[in-house]
């Protein structure tokens, strides 16, 4: 399958999504002394020191570019790199039967150290550019968010999922929305491990048309699951409806500082 690519232009901004199919587990062209590896997904993710998860979409990607050179963006290759492939998050009876049920497959042999197996990262986006980040009490409003407004453009990719070997569940996926007031996206990862804990790792980033700045908020939460009885397992599995319900464990809030051409 080819990718897709979808386009809108907000002012000085070009927006663009790109989804693509899942990863390949190797690349058939690394043998080729031709073979550009720097330029080939499979190359690249083949670099993370652990097994990826069982999805992997490299070639997605959210773009928020502006005209004068820098931009945003969302990518599941830097999302992994952050997952920490020398010791495990947390260690629970399912960690040992998804490590056996992985054995043969392409990539587990190769990691001999603990690694983070539930996948997750505690990735904000990617900055390109001359893109300042400072710390700050000022936060997204989102009673202006919650506004009717005209949409100009939507659009959510799904970056990778692992269903942790039938114990649960781990997904990053992000979402973008275009008004004429402004840029909003949304990253969520949700990771479920069934009989344990459910978890969210939620940056929301928000652009106000006319400054030239944005907010960016990294909020983590979550929950026992033995602190959730009486839910079904449809419930379980929606971060939306979970969300409301889990204690929140980090907040970091901070200002991405535009250059001064913008």
């Amino acid at each position: 399958m080819d990718s897709q690519q979808k386009k809108c232009e907000l002012g000085p901004w070009n927006v663009s999504t790109t989804q693509g199919p899942i990863l390949k587990s190797s690349c058939p062209l690394q043998e080729n002394s031709t073979h550009e590896g720097d330029k080939c997904a499979e190359c690249c993710f083949a670099k993370l020191n652990y097994p990826l998860p069982e999805m992997v979409f490299g070639e997605n990607c959210l773009r928020i570019a502006h005209q004068a050179g820098f931009a945003l963006e969302f990518r599941a290759l830097d999302a992994l790199k952050l997952v920490d492939d020398k010791k495990e998050w947390m260690h629970v009876p399912v960690a040992d039967q998804w490590q056996k049920e992985r054995q043969g497959v392409t990539g587990v042999d190769k990691c001999s150290n603990p690694y983070d197996w539930t996948y997750s990262t505690p990735y904000r986006g990617s900055l390109v550019g001359d893109v300042t980040v400072s710390t700050t009490e000022e936060r997204i409003n989102l009673d202006k968010l919650r506004e009717r407004e005209k949409i100009l453009f939507f659009d959510e990719i799904l970056l990778f999922e692992d269903e942790l070997g039938d114990n649960g569940g781990a997904q990053l996926e992000v979402k973008v929305r275009c008004m004429p007031s402004g840029f909003f996206v949304l990253q969520r990862f949700f990771l479920r491990v069934d009989g344990s804990i459910v978890r969210l790792h939620d940056t929301r980033l928000y652009h106000g048309a006319g400054t030239d700045y944005a907010i960016r908020e990294y909020l983590v939460k979550e929950k026992k699951i033995s602190e959730l009885p009486g839910l079904e397992a449809h419930e379980l599995r929606d971060p939306d409806f979970l969300s409301g319900k889990m204690k929140e464990v980090e907040l970091v809030c901070e200002r991405l500082q535009f250059p001064s051409a913008s």
